[in-house]
This record gives structure tokens, C-alpha cells and sequence, in this order.
């Protein structure tokens, strides 16, 4: 059996007559009936049910049953077509910390997708050890990292691009253009616990004993707390100016805390597929309009 049989068949099921499924494949009628004996042949008994006067083609009981494996095929065959698709896409697996996917690199995926290019983007939100483990696995092309920790020979780390800490505040807060470092109280404080370097720093100025108001993962944290006046979040500028004019005031340190790098991890010795060096400089063009930003792509 072979895909012009199926076709004939559900030709002829469809249009119920042979004249229409005649001129729905583009052929004769006496070539259409010699394609339905052929099948009949095949499978060893009528398929339709064909008389004088008779206006519409029915199936026989046998047809019935052809018809369940007629639908299998063309399940089948769909399917087949489907993996040839996907044979010809490349892959494109991304890992990042919470905080750049949530607040650096969504417009960048959003730029990458409009090119249309036959690529499906993997995206993984993952901690730098388990980054750096898939990455060793042959299970993610690159990843960002936000504090350079991973070592392993086997790897490359290198800073991708830097942003300053600013301070957020609730829009009415008291809270000049730039805070003094040490007039912040930490009892106001929603303390997000960034990176090693960012809680040295905070241990220097509060004091390791210090008792934030809340501690927190992730900035979205700032969300459950009552905007009083002299709450304060310190935060990488990137995700600062995502909440500018809308439920923040943004100030600067005084005395800030180290600069957030973001580093890129690859497979050492290992080329980027063209796919992902599309998306660096999908990237490096989007940081570079961006302010408060250095950029090393």
C-alpha cells in the first residue's frame, strides 16, 4: 500500500462521488476507478459499496475497517513529517540566573525569536553549580553566571557584562538623589542575598548581626511589603530601572556595593554554534543601549 492508495481513498470518502474525487486529484475518472481496484486488490475485498442510480459512494463493512487503518497512516505519516521538521531545526539551550532571565534577558529572547530562524530556544533558570554541571554535560550551550566561582578546566569563564547597585526605595520615601550608605537603616531593609561580594559588603556596613526587615532570593520579594516611606532594597541597576516610575524611586550609594558581573560560561576550546553567537550579539546590542552598563561581548 502506498500514499496514493490513501489518497485515492479518502478522495473518494470525502467527495462521495467519483466524479468529484476524479477532479479533485486532477485525473479521469477511468483512471481514479483503476486506482480503487488496485487498492481493492490489496487489501482482497470491496472497500465501497457502488451501484446504479446510487448518488453518493458508501463503504462497505470492510471499508469501515480500512478506514481505522487509513487514519492510522496518515497519523503515522504526519508524524514522520514532524521529525524531518525537527531534523532540519537547531537547538539553542540557555541557562541563566533567576535574576537575568527575569529582568535582562527576555528582550533578547523576544529578539532572537523575530528573526524566524528554524532554531528552538531551550531556556533554563538555574543555580551557577548546576549550570555549570549541564554545561559539562553537553546539555546547555552557554550559561550566565553571576559570580565567578566555577572552576573547572574544562570550562570558560568570562565577564559578559557589569552593572552598578542602586537603591530602591517606595516613589513618596524621603530619600535624596544619593543615600549616604551608613544613615540607612537595616531594620527597613529587604535584603536580597545577590552574590559573596554583595554580602561582604553589607556585613561591612551593617554589621554581620544585622536583622533586616526581610530576607529574600529574588527581588520580587519587594512586592509583599507595605510601601512605607523608609523601606529600601538595594538592586542591579538593570532590574532597578524595570521598576522606575512604576512602583519605585531609584537612588544611588553613597558608598555602593560592588558592581553585579555577569559571566558567560562556555565549553573550553569549543566554538560557538552560529545560533548562539546570534544571540551574544542579539545581547551585546541590547546592553549597549541600555545605561549603567558595561559591556564586554
Amino acid at each position: 500500500m502506498t500514499n496514493l492508495d490513501i489518497e485515492t481513498f479518502w478522495a473518494v470518502l470525502h467527495h462521495g462521488t467519483m466524479t468529484a474525487a476524479a477532479e479533485s486529484l486532477y485525473i479521469t475518472q477511468p483512471t481514479l476507478s483503476m486506482r480503487i481496484r488496485a487498492l481493492e486488490e490489496r487489501v482482497g475485498t470491496p472497500l465501497f459499496v457502488r451501484g446504479k442510480g446510487q448518488r453518493h459512494i458508501a463503504l462497505t463493512e470492510a471499508g469501515q475497517k480500512f478506514l481505522t487503518l487509513a487514519q492510522r497512516w496518515q497519523q503515522l505519516l504526519a508524524e514522520t513529517d514532524s521529525l524531518a521538521e525537527l531534523g532540519q531545526r537547531e537547538y539553542l539551550r540557555i541557562a541563566a540566573t533567576y535574576t537575568t532571565n527575569q529582568y535582562i534577558l527576555p528582550p533578547v529572547y523576544k529578539r532572537f525569536l523575530a528573526q524566524g530562524l528554524p532554531v528552538s530556544l531551550w531556556i533554563h533558570t538555574l543555580r551557577d553549580v548546576d549550570s555549570a554541571q549541564l554545561l559539562l554535560q553537553h546539555e546547555l550551550d552557554f550559561a550566565f553566571i553571576d559570580s565567578n566561582t566555577v572552576f573547572d578546566d574544562r570550562l570558560t569563564v568570562r565577564p559578559a557584562f557589569r552593572e552598578p547597585f542602586l537603591l530602591l526605595s517606595p516613589p513618596d520615601s524621603p530619600y535624596s538623589e544619593e543615600v549616604e550608605t551608613s544613615s540607612l537603616d537595616v531594620a527597613e531593609e529587604l535584603l536580597v542575598t545577590w552574590d559573596p561580594e554583595f554580602i561582604r559588603w553589607h556585613d561591612r556596613w551593617f554589621g554581620a548581626g544585622a536583622r533586616p526587615l526581610l530576607y529574600a532570593d529574588t527581588l520580587q520579594a519587594a512586592d509583599f511589603l507595605p510601601p512605607t516611606e523608609g523601606r529600601w532594597v538595594a538592586a542591579p541597576a538593570i532590574a532597578a530601572a524595570s521598576r522606575i516610575g512604576k512602583s519605585a524611586k531609584v537612588c544611588r550609594f553613597t558608598s555602593p556595593p560592588p558592581d553585579r558581573v555577569n559571566y558567560l560560561v562556555t565549553r573550553a576550546g569549543e566554538p560557538l554554534s552560529p545560533p548562539a553567537a546570534q544571540f551574544l550579539q542579539e545581547l551585546r546590542e541590547h546592553l549597549l543601549a541600555l545605561g549603567n552598563v558595561q559591556v564586554y561581548l
